[in-house]
């Protein structure tokens, strides 16, 4: 009896177990919460604003001003610009030996002429030509105290030209090869005056005497200058020339002015 109700035990729990739905979904309690949508990441290289430029004022070059050069000739009686005894050194007691006067491009041409001949004489009428000199002067000194130590004689001649480029060629261009002529020597070291300078120097024989000749030239404006000096040697220096060639520039620095004629 007992082995019988054990069966039929059995027999009702495999019944309910095989009506069960095993794979039947329990439905959820809860809908899951809606997650926020994720944000779009930020490129890394986000540009920056670019600020305006603000204008500048553009530098402008300051013009380079050239001077303009001073063309003025003197305009003087040529006279007043010569040497005058009143400048020489006043215990020298110096008396005018002689006035050549005015000095015409002839009258040049023909001095050198006489003195070197023809073929040098050809070469200053050419040059007189080309550099437009128009005139000259010149004046000699003699000195009457023979007791007063300086030059014996002393010679001015100026030539004047229409401008200063023809007094400065008459002076680095035409009077070396005439003082080249004269057998004259150039002298490199010396004081500069006036816009261009040469020296030159010889020993000449007068009356039985050795005298030693200094000869300085100088170019100021449109006027050319020939300052030349005659004494015993030691009885003055260059320097003592360079002196009195002073006093006619100042003279010449001091001397009315013209526009130049064109």
């Amino acid at each position: 009896m007992k082995h019988i109700t054990y069966i039929l035990v059995l027999l009702v729990v495999f019944l309910l177990v095989a009506c069960s739905p095993a794979d039947t979904p329990v439905p959820a309690t809860e809908t899951a919460s809606p997650q926020p949508p994720t944000s779009t990441p930020l490129p890394t290289d986000t540009p920056t604003a670019t600020p305006t430029p603000v204008p500048t004022d553009t530098p402008t070059a300051t013009p380079t001003l050239t001077p303009t050069p001073d063309l003025r000739v003197i305009d003087a009686v040529l006279e007043d610009l010569a040497l005058q005894s009143n400048e020489l050194p006043e215990a020298g007691q110096f008396i005018v030996e002689g006035h050549r006067g005015l000095l015409s491009n002839n009258a040049i041409v023909a001095y050198i002429a006489q003195e070197l001949g023809a073929e040098t004489a050809e070469l200053a009428r050419a040059y007189v030509e080309e550099s437009n000199r128009t005139t000259g002067y010149g004046v000699a000194f003699l000195r009457t105290n023979p007791a007063y130590t300086s030059p014996l004689r002393v010679y001015h001649e100026i030539a004047v030209f229409e401008n200063a480029e023809g007094a400065k060629n008459d002076i680095t261009i035409f009077k070396p090869q005439l003082m080249l002529a004269f057998g004259r020597s150039p002298i490199e070291d010396h004081s500069i005056i006036g816009d261009a300078t040469n020296v030159y120097t010889e020993v000449v024989t007068e009356y039985g005497q050795e005298l030693l000749v200094y000869l300085i030239e100088f170019s100021y404006r449109n006027t050319a200058h020939e300052v030349a000096f005659w004494g015993l040697d030691g009885e003055y220096t260059l320097d003592d020339c360079f002196a009195i060639a002073e006093i006619l520039l100042e003279k010449l620095e001091q001397a009315p002015l013209a526009s130049m004629v064109e």
